[in-house]
């Protein structure tokens, strides 16, 4: 029982020891769930004010860090070379020593060529001996420096923070909002420049495009009118080809030249000196312009006299055209006259050989025309229903009565019309309109007998 009891006293106080530890066990879990969260915030207020801090603050801490992990290196190679430095200093002061000695021996004889050529030969080895030493010695710090390198572990130092005090996180803040005030009217300023800029866009393309297109439509009417210019100008050309080389030209200068000399002589300008034609004709222009300008003037001072004078010219203008034209009538008259003299002069022709024989045309047969009087029908019946009634060609109201025509009569018109087409010719020939006769017999085929034609006439 004592050891029952020993045991279960045991066992209670293990019990109250876990207890213990589990509860120092979640003091502990929740301590460093509290440090992480404030380990988090803190990260997050650093990153914060990493974002705040300026660059050159930056580049500064960075330089440093640079110059820092520098020497370090330079410490670390330093220390490793001492023991290497000694070493190699140990086997310069041997050669050091080698040199001196061979002087000692050199010293009290004479110096022969052999010794010389010795000597040389020594002193070339020594010197190899120390470039090989150098070398070694240049091999061994790059070698401690690659291991530095391999080695390197950084000193995980944060970079030194830029605010210290409060005071400059709200200067800070203050400049940034300053700047943002600037920025937030800057970007007001440019956005509405940017609405001013498109408005103007939108308005100058709605012009431009419409001059454009309006110097489109103006170059293709150019176009076109070039075609055409283009073709009447290879029509000139071609025309002139076919009227002939400068003969006819100088023939039409002539009379183009007589031509303007009488009308320069007609306005009553003077030509002693001789003048060419453009110059005759820029005398007549001046002198139609000061006609003209005499004429607005006398219109302005009295127009009734100038439209009477008007109207004076225009019947001479009238009678002498009428003049011409009776002239013209009786030259071709005259001309009628002598060709029929000329043929009643010339001998006569005789015929010979058997005489032509007469024979008929063959028989023709016409259709019928047959009016519509359907129109004319309902004509009557509106005008007797209504009084009135609309006529279909003119679309008006009309009324007075309309005019029907009788079938009979128009198939006796249509007969007698046939009948009075007939001609005949000097020979004796008779010949009959067949378009004449189209409605002569009322059952529509027009039968005409050549023979009794002929008997008639």
């Amino acid at each position: 029982m004592k050891e029952a009891e020993k045991h279960a006293k045991q066992k209670q106080d293990k019990l109250q020891r876990i207890k213990q530890v589990r509860s120092q066990i979640a003091g502990l879990q929740s301590e460093i769930g509290k440090a992480r969260e404030v380990r988090e915030e803190c990260s997050r207020y650093k990153g914060f004010l990493d974002k705040l801090t300026p660059p050159e603050w930056k580049e500064q801490q960075i330089e440093i860090k640079k110059n820092r992990k520098a020497k370090r290196r330079e410490q670390y190679i330093a220390a490793r070379m001492v023991t290497v430095n000694s070493k190699f200093a140990e086997d310069e002061d041997k050669i050091a020593s080698e040199a001196a000695a061979g002087e000692t021996v050199r010293r009290p004889g004479k110096k022969g060529r052999g010794q010389e050529e010795e000597a040389a030969s020594k002193e070339r080895e020594r010197q190899a001996r120390r470039k090989k030493l150098h070398r070694r010695k240049e091999d061994e710090e790059k070698r401690i420096a690659t291991e530095y390198e391999d080695q390197e572990v950084s000193s995980e130092e944060e970079l030194e923070l830029f605010f210290k005090e409060p005071k400059q996180l709200m200067d800070t803040f203050t400049e940034l909002e300053e700047k943002n005030l600037f920025l937030i009217q800057s970007t007001q300023e440019t956005e509405q420049h940017l609405d001013e800029l498109k408005s103007n866009f939108e308005n100058n393309a709605k012009e431009m495009g419409s001059k454009v297109q309006h110097l489109n439509e103006n170059v293709r009417n150019l176009q076109v009118s070039i075609s055409q210019e283009k073709k009447q100008c290879d029509q000139l050309q071609q025309s002139l080809q076919e009227k002939g080389g400068t003969e006819a030209q100088d023939k039409k200068l002539a009379d183009l030249y007589k031509e303007v000399h009488e009308v320069h002589e007609k306005c009553g300008l003077n030509d002693d000196h001789n003048p060419d034609i453009l110059q005759m004709l820029g005398a007549i222009e001046s002198k139609l312009e000061e006609l003209i300008h005499d004429l607005d003037e006398a219109f302005h001072q009295d127009s009734d006299l100038v439209m009477r004078l008007e109207k004076q010219k225009e019947k001479e203008r009238r009678e002498r055209v009428r003049a011409e034209k009776v002239q013209e009538q009786n030259d071709k008259q005259e001309d009628r006259l002598k060709n029929s003299l000329l043929r009643s002069q010339a001998p006569v022709f005789k015929k010979a050989g058997k005489q032509v024989m007469y024979r008929s045309p063959p028989l023709r047969q016409e259709r019928k025309v047959v009016k519509d009087s359907s129109d004319d029908e309902k004509n009557v019946h509106d005008h007797k229903v209504f009084g009135m009634y609309i006529d279909r060609k003119t679309q008006l109201p009309q009324t007075e009565p309309p005019v029907v025509e009788d079938a009979r009569h128009a198939r006796a018109d249509a007969r007698a019309a046939a009948q009075a087409a007939a001609l005949t010719t000097g020979d004796g020939d008779t010949t009959l309109d067949p378009a004449a006769t189209a409605a002569a017999d009322g059952d529509g085929d027009t039968t005409l007998d050549p023979a009794a034609i002929a008997a008639e006439a």
